[in-house]
């Protein structure tokens, strides 16, 4: 429900349903106050991915490490091995300034705060922008446009390629995050990756006694 503040019935249910494993939507709010009231009710699941709350720094300063082994999925990460040498061993070009040029310049520009993913795609749709100017050698739209259905590329935030018809996005993986010792790893896919998954997630009690989630 819109503007939820507490999600105990709907948790009620999901612990008398003895899941395995709880994916869910929604927005930061909602995700935080659904990994609050998990662990104010012991409901423990062996994996829990929801959108976008776990993605933000928001998310485990507020929770601290009662946020440990919670996972999201997400469009990039802090890490991500996307590099010249991943997109030569693809037979991809490479465009733009790598990740840590990126990570640089950002925490320079906003006084030592870290990207998400909003950032990080921001400067990717700027980065294809100016490569189909580039390849186009033209500020014709419908050049740019045409050239754009010809490129696949890979940045910083991972490969690029669009489908000629719809202009959709179909070369672009998302990413799998998951809080492991204070960090948001990247757990998946493996070209990304930062650290193995960690699993089964900690149980509430352990969480709450502070331990943190460190993959053998």
């Amino acid at each position: 429900p819109k503007a939820a503040k507490d999600l105990t019935p709907v948790l009620t249910e999901l612990k008398a349903a003895r899941a395995d494993v709880l994916i869910g939507g929604g927005h930061f709010a909602d995700g935080q106050l659904l990994a609050k009231q998990l662990g104010d009710m012991a409901i423990d699941f062996k994996a829990v991915s929801i959108l976008v709350a776990p993605t933000l720094p928001g998310f485990y300063k507020a929770l601290g490490t009662m946020a440990e082994s919670f996972m999201a999925p997400g469009q990039w990460g802090i890490g991500a091995k996307y590099s010249p040498q991943s997109a030569k061993s693809l037979g991809l070009p490479y465009f733009g300034p790598t990740q840590q040029v990126f990570m640089d310049y950002f925490l320079k520009e906003s006084n030592g705060v870290n990207p998400d993913y909003h950032g990080a795609e921001a400067a990717a749709a700027f980065l294809a922008y100016v490569y189909a100017i580039e390849k186009a050698n033209s500020l014709n739209p419908d050049d740019v446009r045409d050239t754009m259905n010809k490129l696949h590329f890979m940045t910083f935030f991972g490969e690029w390629q669009i489908d000629p018809e719809t202009g959709k996005q179909v070369a672009h993986d998302m990413v799998v995050l998951q809080w492991q010792g204070k960090k948001l790893q990247i757990i998946w896919p493996p070209a990304a990756q930062t650290s193995k998954p960690f699993y089964p997630m900690l149980t509430t009690k352990q969480r709450a006694a502070g331990k943190l989630a460190i993959p053998k």
